[in-house]
């Protein structure tokens, strides 16, 4: 499927997109950044290595869809579904993840630097590696989540910003 195909299915209603294995972006590799995508289901679909800056994925069903090494800065995925997705190496710098359900997600080695975590859902996520400097992680769910060890890395949180977050050992972290 090219991704002028599915923009134009999009288009005219159709949501269903599940286990795509590949999106064709003949001379454009940005094709699809800045579009709409709210509610789509592109479970289990292969996104590698694409340019989606902007997209908005608003209540997207993405389970387990693979983003490896996509750039997705500035993306919206309000209330998205990424439940065991890959975004290992992604870009999500400045992404907007509010109330996103990021459940065991692998989010290792990515940047969301900047990124929107308000309500989000990580439980049991992979954050190895992961750099989330000014990431806003308020009310934030992060039990039983990896952030690294010293073999894999751990995440940056240096400059994160706590308020009632559900920290890995299920203590609850405010930065005041």
């Amino acid at each position: 499927m090219t991704a002028e195909e599915l923009l134009e299915r999009y288009a005219a209603g159709e949501r269903d997109f599940r286990n795509i294995q590949d999106i064709g972006f003949g001379n454009s590799d940005s094709f699809l950044s800045q579009v709409n995508l709210s509610g789509i289901d592109l479970s289990g679909s292969v996104l590698e290595e694409r340019f989606m800056e902007r997209t908005n994925f608003t209540k997207a069903i993405l389970r387990e869809t693979n983003f490896f090494e996509s750039v997705l800065d500035g993306a919206i995925f309000r209330e998205a579904d990424l439940t065991n997705a890959s975004l290992y190496f992604a870009d999500l710098d400045r992404a907007d993840l509010t109330h996103a359900k990021l459940i065991e997600a692998n989010l290792g080695g990515a940047s969301m630097i900047g990124a929107n975590l308000t309500g989000a859902d990580l439980t049991g996520a992979d954050l190895h590696g992961t750099y989330l400097d000014g990431a806003n992680l308020t009310d934030a769910n992060l039990f039983e989540a990896f952030i690294g060890d010293q073999e894999a890395g751990f995440a940056y949180l240096e400059t994160a910003i706590f308020c009632n977050t559900i920290m890995p050992d299920g203590t609850i972290r405010t930065d005041t």
